[in-house]
């Protein structure tokens, strides 16, 4: 895949502002599947020998256009946090682990080991936290298409995470994140969820489905999300 020239630049603006503390800058998500669409963001881990709060300042107004233009979240890490922010956030790791591409540096992803019980733990709590937080924001915003498609698109990942969550405590191999979700909703034997995939999909694409369709759809996360929980609490 090709980094793009907003990203090469954003990594240069690194290498000149943290010099030889900076160690590598990792692309990771939907970005390093060359999956961008409209509500996707560019995520990068930025990963320092140390952190320079002096030498972060330089950073400032720049990071802030490349925010607002292109989207871009950078995770700034000390090498020596990295196992216990992987402790503390297994699911969002686990998926740079299946999709990430290396724009600068070096950094060895089969670091990256979980126990059963943090897979099932972080799982279950991306699950209520999906749930509590859809059900606000449909109360909150969903008078309106737009903010519709927001939602289901905001909160998709998160039933992909969770879906990687039960094929990892499984032991079962899979190729991305997409492909667990679509492979537990197309084997519940419900034509709703089965379809699920799908649709969150078209959403993503910016296809036009129609405000009972959104609602319909978000209804069926809420379900999709209930099936994968008792899914993970029963893999003991």
């Amino acid at each position: 895949m090709e980094i793009s020239k907003e990203i090469q630049k954003f990594t240069e603006l690194c290498r000149d502002t943290f010099g030889e503390d900076l160690k590598a800058v990792i692309l990771f998500g939907s970005a390093a599947e060359d999956r961008i669409r409209t509500f996707s963001d560019v995520n990068l881990m930025v990963i320092l020998s140390r952190h320079d709060y002096e030498r972060s300042k330089k950073l400032q107004s720049q990071y802030r256009n490349f925010r607002a233009q292109e989207k871009l979240h950078a995770m700034f890490i000390c090498e020596n946090e990295i196992q216990d922010a992987i402790q503390s956030f297994p699911l969002k790791f686990n998926d740079m682990r299946l999709r990430h591409k290396v724009v600068y540096g070096t950094w060895d992803f089969s670091k990256i080991t979980l126990s059963p019980d943090q897979i099932r733990f972080h799982a279950l709590q991306v699950i209520m936290n999906l749930k509590l937080r859809m059900r606000e924001k449909f109360i909150l915003s969903g008078m309106r298409e737009e903010q519709l498609t927001i939602i289901i698109s905001e909160f998709a990942s998160a039933l992909r995470s969770a879906a990687c969550g039960v094929f990892e405590l499984e032991k079962k191999p899979y190729t991305s994140a997409r492909q667990a979700f679509a492979s537990i909703m197309s084997s519940t034997g419900d034509p709703s969820l089965a379809d699920l995939p799908r649709l969150i999909s078209e959403v993503r694409e910016e296809t036009v489905l129609g405000k009972e369709v959104y609602e319909d759809i978000i209804m069926t996360m809420d379900k999709a999300s209930g099936l994968l929980a008792a899914k993970l609490k029963s893999l003991v």
